[in-house]
């Protein structure tokens, strides 16, 4: 009778917590402890203890929350105990879970790795994983390890794969190949994003997946593939006929890349185009781009004076938009304009404005910068000391490369979705109300995570063994706290873990109601009670 209470109190604490009551589901999963206790079962009351620390991590309580979700790390079964006990993969999920509300990201890490490779050791929830490596992808991006990031978005594309779900499946694989292309993994980048093309012509051909064959087409001329990035283009282009912005970057990135493999008079027909799309809906910025791009292959087709005057443009765009980069491109072109005229003070003139122009912008291009200025100002005093009357050879001054990707600019406005993820809950669902967003918080972490070890059940349990670790006679003195706390509170009083100066005493206490915390995803509870699923989506934002 006792434990069937103690599960009518999890299932009332889970429908609390599902609709936002997190502190009448709070104490709700303390009774459920208390009872728990009181019938003397170890896997009752470790279930029990598992959905409190559940509980309080919701409930923003995260020093105690981590505490007690520790202490069911260290259980040991009874052998003459039978039931299940709280998954080991769902303990590491709720402790991520904890920690990167805190802003504990490497202990997040840490956890969510663990959970994820625990899940993985036996069946398991697909959609559940991909959604766990979706967020660990966001995380690694946010540290700007990029390596990592795409192989957990590798993995959460194949667990995608073994639930069909093919559209997840795709923009998981493209956030893959794009994160490899920014680790120098260019080989394997375009291998995935040809195999990213080849499934996404199997979906229905919305504007999503034009914005997908977009990123794909990126990556593709980042790794110098440009007759892959153009086919790429050339199949998102159709898809945006209703959206102006999308149509005038695809075309201007359709002209770049055509510039890329020589074709100017094509370069020429798309940037136009794009210009104007571009100030049909005001993108003084897009346009600028486009100016830019035509100047060079106007430069490229040797109308040298087009090219002057489109190189203008891009520079008074630059001006408008107060935008270095365009600005320092468009005083290089410029310059190179006027070494072709032989104008050599005023290619001078504009190497230097360049030159002074660059802000954050690669090392690469600024150091191209001053070799074309270094050349001509020797070319220019070599032709004041050269009294032969013999005409001076400008042959060995290097002209604008045919593929400069400096002066040649492709537009990554249109971003693909982020994959969302369905969280299929196992037991009790614990949700958390939307507020703020947590890595917004001031909160300084209060709790610190050992390596984990994720090969052996053994190895798991020597990462949270110590004095920090919640040991088993912090059962019985949490229940007798409870007890006294439940003796002493009167039924008008809010309901707390403790007496009523404990949000004194930690900063992560909640003190409101209407203060709910924000979650990436649902915490996970004990499986003690009928499955129930709900869905959350994890953000993973593309760098």
């Amino acid at each position: 009778m006792v434990q069937d209470s103690a599960e009518a109190c999890s299932a009332l604490g889970g429908k609390q917590l599902a609709s936002g009551d997190v502190e009448d589901a709070l104490n709700s999963f303390k009774k459920a402890f208390i009872l728990s206790k009181n019938g003397g079962v170890k896997v009752e009351i470790h279930r029990a203890m598992f959905n409190l620390g559940a509980a309080l991590v919701a409930a923003r309580k995260f020093t105690e929350g981590i505490e007690i979700l520790r202490s069911v790390l260290n259980f040991e079964r009874s052998s003459d105990e039978t039931g299940d006990l709280p998954l080991e993969a769902d303990v590491f999920y709720n402790l991520g879970l904890a920690n990167d509300l805190q802003g504990n990201y490497i202990d997040a890490i840490r956890c969510f790795d663990t959970a994820v490779q625990k899940y993985c050791s036996g069946h398991h929830d697909a959609a559940l994983v991909a959604g766990i490596a979706c967020h660990l992808a966001k995380m690694y991006v946010e540290r700007g390890e990029y390596s990592q990031a795409a192989d957990a978005y590798g993995m959460a594309a194949k667990e995608w794969e073994a639930v069909q779900n093919l559209e997840q499946q795709v923009i998981c694989l493209c956030h893959e190949a794009s994160l490899k292309e920014m680790s120098d993994r260019s080989v394997e980048a375009t291998d995935i994003a040809s195999k990213t093309i080849v499934l996404c012509q199997k979906l229905p051909q919305t504007d999503s997946i034009g914005k997908l064959y977009n990123e794909l087409g990126l990556i593709f001329a980042k790794c110098q593939k440009h007759s892959r990035a153009e086919a790429s283009f050339n199949l998102a282009l159709p898809l945006f006929k209703r959206d102006l912005k999308s149509t005038a970057v695809v075309r201007q990135n359709l002209g770049a890349i055509y510039n890329c493999l020589g074709d100017y008079q094509a370069s020429l027909l798309h940037h136009e185009s794009a210009a104007e799309a571009y100030v049909r809906c005001g993108s003084r910025s897009g346009q600028g781009q486009c100016f830019s791009n035509l100047a060079y292959a106007y430069t490229q087709l040797d109308n040298i004076e087009m090219a002057s005057e489109y190189y203008l443009h891009a520079l008074q765009a630059a001006k408008d938009t107060k935008d270095s980069s365009d600005r320092w491109q468009a005083l290089e072109g410029l310059g190179t304009v006027a070494f072709l005229l032989k104008k050599y003070d005023r290619a001078i003139e504009y190497f230097q404005k360049a030159l002074s122009a660059f802000g954050d912008s690669d090392g690469q291009s600024q150091n191209r910068i001053v070799a074309k200025l270094t050349q001509v100002i020797e070319l220019k005093m070599k032709r004041k000391t050269n009294d032969s009357g013999c005409k001076f050879s400008d042959s060995h001054i290097p002209q604008e490369p045919r593929k400069n990707a400096q002066q040649i600019q492709l537009n990554d406005e249109v971003i693909m979705t982020s994959p969302s993820t369905k969280t299929h809950l196992y037991g009790v669902p614990i949700k958390v109300t939307k507020t703020v967003d947590p890595r917004k918080s001031n909160e300084k972490s209060e709790a610190t995570l050992s390596k984990k070890n994720a090969d052996a059940d053994d190895s798991d349990d020597d990462d949270y063994h110590g004095d920090d670790v919640i040991s088993k006679q912090l059962v019985k003195d949490y229940a007798k706290k409870l007890e006294k706390t439940e003796d002493e509170k009167s039924s008008d009083e809010d309901k707390t873990l403790s007496s009523g100066n404990e949000d004194s005493e930690d900063d992560d206490t909640a003190t409101d109601n209407d203060q709910r915390p924000s979650s990436t995803a649902p915490l996970r509870t004990a499986p003690h009670l009928p499955p129930q699923t709900t869905t959350n989506d994890l953000q993973a934002q593309h760098h």
